[in-house]
């Protein structure tokens, strides 16, 4: 009786360690499943993040988008050319002030505000500093809203026209 009670309980044991090998090798599964999914999905958001800044840099006219805080997100070519910088990526995390003079980096600052309180698109006529030479522009300003509705930040572009306005 004690010999069998031994057996038993060995059987149960082992019965109990091959249920749980059964569920790990499900988890492992599934997990596996998972980090395929978000590998997957994490290169679908870098290809579409690449065909986005290609769009951007091909606009004929200054593009940029910001957070809440005035960080600049995204900018293309042409924005970091014309704020005297070689390469978009130079220009992430920064804000106004710390690329375009003081007033006028208070004035876009004010303008963003703006923007982000009333939650609704602005434009303006505005004299800005490309490669040191000011120039007309015509600036729109929108701003992005997360999917709750939340603004979170804004986006623009700005296009010269110097030429109908000297």
């Amino acid at each position: 009786s004690r010999f069998l009670k031994k057996v038993a309980d060995r059987l149960s044991i082992s019965i109990h360690h091959a249920r749980l090998f059964e569920q790990s090798q499900t988890y492992a599964i599934q997990l596996e499943q998972q980090i395929e999914e978000r590998e997957k999905a994490e290169k679908m958001l870098q290809k579409n993040r690449s065909d986005l800044m290609v769009i951007l840099d091909n606009l004929p006219f200054l593009a940029w988008l910001k957070d809440s805080e005035g960080c600049f997100v995204a900018v293309n070519v042409p924005f970091a050319q014309a704020s005297g910088h070689s390469s978009p990526e130079d220009l992430i995390g920064k804000t106004d002030l710390d690329i375009w003079p003081k007033t006028l980096a208070e004035s876009y600052r004010a303008d963003d505000n703006s923007v982000m309180l009333s939650r609704k698109k602005k434009a303006v006529e505005e004299i800005i500093s490309d490669q040191g030479v000011d120039k007309w522009f015509e600036t729109y300003k929108a701003p992005l809203f997360d999917v709750d509705g939340k603004v979170t930040g804004t986006t623009g572009f700005a296009r010269d026209i110097s030429d109908r306005k000297w």
